[in-house]
């Protein structure tokens, strides 16, 4: 493995762009210091905004007013439930999938 370059140029633009991305680095971690906050402005601002009047359980969006012809459409009345699923021992799989086969207990041996 080659730590060096055999281009002078190419090293040369490398050890420069290093220096520059350490001299980037330390220059936005030492030169910006922590911004000044004017915090009796933003007391004010809070102070100023009144508190939206929200109901206290705003649960649906549109109030607690729910339409309920929605329910006696006819669209709604001719759906059907669906069939029970039916499945055999063979089509559930595994109690735990993250054991090995070999080490897994749970179902006997299937041959």
């Amino acid at each position: 493995m080659r730590l060096t370059v055999d281009n002078k140029r190419k090293q040369w633009i490398y050890l420069a762009l290093i220096i520059a991305s350490i001299g980037g680095m330390l220059w936005l971690w030492l030169g910006s210091g922590s911004p000044s906050v004017d915090t009796g402005a933003i007391q004010q601002a809070l102070n100023a905004t009144p508190a939206p009047d929200l109901p206290i359980s705003s649960t649906l969006p549109l109030g607690s007013n729910f339409d309920l012809n929605v329910l006696r459409n006819q669209k709604y009345l001719e759906l059907t439930p669906s069939k029970k699923l039916e499945l055999n021992p063979d089509e559930i799989g595994r109690s735990n999938p993250f054991v090995p086969p070999d080490q897994d207990i749970s179902q006997p041996e299937q041959k």
